[in-house]
This record gives C-alpha cells, structure tokens and sequence, in this order.
C-alpha cells in the first residue's frame, strides 16, 4: 500500500466494533488520546466504547496521556467581504 491521501480516524461509530486491512472501529488508540477525548467528553461522556464497555467520561478520567489541551473559542466571527462585481 503507497503513501495515504488523507488519514482519517473514525473514533466511534453508533456502536460498531469492525476491524479490516484499512480501517477500524472503534480507534485502536483512542483511550489512550486524551487530544481526543476531552472535546468527545465535552459532548457525548455516556456514549461507551463498544469494545472496552467505558463510557467517554470514564476512558478520560483514567487517560494516562497528561497532554494539555486547550478548547477554542465558542463563539468565532466570519467576516466575509462583499463580492466584487
């Protein structure tokens, strides 16, 4: 297999649990990714992973990961400028 376009990592998935030669589901790394699941925490900390039986919130709390993640701003502005006729 050459080099990917796009890596594209499917957390969950209405609680599917499904593994090939490309892609699996739940992600194999996500309870260890705290980049991950703290904003999947800030919406969804029921939802529970298929495989391990956690709930988001619970996988978060007992994350080893100590990395600092920083939650953006809530509100954004868009400016768009006028077209040009």
């Amino acid at each position: 297999m050459g080099p990917r376009e796009i890596d594209l990592d499917i957390l969950l998935y209405d609680g599917l649990a499904f593994e090939d030669d490309v892609v699996c589901v739940p992600h194999r790394e996500l309870e260890h990714r705290r980049f991950a699941l703290v904003p999947l925490r800030d919406i969804a900390p029921d939802l529970i992973h298929p495989v391990n039986g956690l709930t988001v919130q619970d996988m978060a709390a007992a994350c080893a990961d100590q990395g600092r993640v920083v939650k953006p701003p809530t509100t954004y502005r868009l400016s768009i400028a006028p077209r040009k006729e």
